[in-house]
């Protein structure tokens, strides 16, 4: 029925549901760029008009609504089956429900369902899903921490390179992150960021001594510095366009990160140590997560490309030269030590794939370590684990809350 038209940056078409006059079918679109939105194609003219984004697909009732979800919100708004257009504004119901922006590619996925004699079955959103880092080697096998973090939702876990130390970012509330660390005898975590509402996407330097960080605290979300004994803070980078820093070089030269630029999507630059921006993939598509190799001489990262996330590698500086290395739909690529391995993640699934760089690249072809659930980075823009400085473990976030209850409600009505 329909073919995303890539001249106005379409990438995916998923979640078809046709009206019950047949005069239509609402469905689901990404575009580079932006939210996954709803669309209405007409049966008559087989042309296509955007709505409204969502996460996931739609579901059609006979009082003449639209009913879908955003962000976990359950949302309605007035549909005109003749006209196929919308009308109002989308007004958000009671119920939240659970959603994946990560499921299906981009186009997301809402965990309820909607029957025309008005049924409604969903799986209800918590608050926070609660989750823990915990050990995992390359068979899969989970080991408890000794001393985990008090409860709560964490994410983008960083290994020390230096002593192992582990800082982590715990959300406060709905918007604001904390980056906290352990203390050098682990038997302690100590609060590391306290202005400012967003502190996330820590980075430690090669020595341990100091925590690169993102922080909305002076306005737009740019990278910072801490040094760890004296507390002083600096400003490394500013910009009206946000930054998150990713990666960095074991001489501390070079730190990459991507930023969002509001005509082109994320893109990756690498910020040198004496002040200076070199832009290094900037392109219609989205590319993020960009993994310096421990020597500086390489960068892996994820595009868009193709219409599905996929990791490439080039030099740094750039040549122009680009590799593939993984299999479509991958992502959260992370350099081991040493840099004779690469491991990213498909889904569920831990793969690694081993690189030589002698007198030319040789990539050999991924293999699967494993395949267990634990939590991944909601837009695929940063790992949300890291590696040992072996390449034998990885500190991994564990869902510690699964949704136990389905929820069934009758002759159910959006509300006016």
């Amino acid at each position: 029925l329909t073919e995303p038209n890539t001249q106005v940056g379409e990438l995916e078409h998923g979640w078809p549901h046709i009206l019950p006059n047949g005069a239509g079918v609402v469905f689901t679109i990404t575009r580079k760029g932006h939210d996954a939105r709803l669309a209405m194609l007409s049966q008559e003219s087989q042309q296509w008009t955007l709505l409204t984004p969502a996460t996931g697909g739609a579901r059609y009732l006979p009082t003449g609504h639209l009913v879908y979800a955003f962000d976990d919100e359950l949302l309605s708004i007035e549909f005109d089956p003749k006209k196929l257009t919308v009308q109002g504004s989308p007004r958000t119901v009671d119920e939240r429900v659970l959603t994946s922006t990560t499921s299906f590619g981009r186009l997301g996925k809402a965990y309820f369902d909607l029957s025309t004699t008005r049924t409604l079955v969903s799986l209800p959103a918590p608050s926070v899903l609660e989750n823990k880092p915990v050990w995992v080697d390359r068979n899969g096998k989970i080991t408890e921490m000794a001393f985990p973090p008090n409860p709560g939702h964490y994410s983008t876990p960083r290994l020390s390179p230096q002593d192992g130390r582990l800082a982590i970012v715990r959300q406060a509330d709905v918007l604001g992150r904390e980056t906290w660390i352990q203390s050098k005898d682990r038997e302690q975590w100590i609060q590391l960021t306290e202005m400012g509402s967003d502190n996330r996407s820590p980075v430690w330097t090669s020595d341990g001594h100091s925590l690169i960080f993102a922080s909305n605290r002076l306005g737009p979300q740019n990278i910072f510095s801490k040094t760890l004994v004296t507390g002083e803070v600096t400003r490394l980078l500013a910009s009206n366009d946000p930054q998150n820093p990713v990666s960095q070089s074991r001489d501390e030269h070079s730190l990459a990160f991507y930023t969002i630029h509001p005509d082109s999507g994320r893109d990756i630059g690498v910020l040198s140590s004496d002040g200076l921006v070199s832009e290094i993939v900037r392109t219609p598509f989205n590319e993020r997560s960009p993994a310096l190799s421990p020597d500086g001489r390489w960068i892996a990262y994820v595009s868009d490309a193709t219409g599905v996330d996929q990791i490439y590698l080039q030099p740094y500086p750039a040549t122009g030269d680009r590799w593939t290395v993984s299999p479509k739909r991958s992502h959260e690529p992370v350099w081991s030590l040493n840099g004779t391995e690469l491991f990213f993640r498909r889904g569920d699934q831990m793969h690694v794939v081993k690189i030589a760089f002698t007198t030319e690249l040789v990539v050999e072809t991924p293999h699967q370590l494993f395949e267990r659930r634990f939590d991944r980075d909601p837009g695929g823009n940063l790992p949300n684990y890291d590696v040992t400085a072996d390449g034998q473990h990885f500190v991994m976030l564990r869902p510690t809350q699964t949704p136990h209850e389905i929820r069934l409600t009758l002759d159910w009505i959006p509300a006016p």
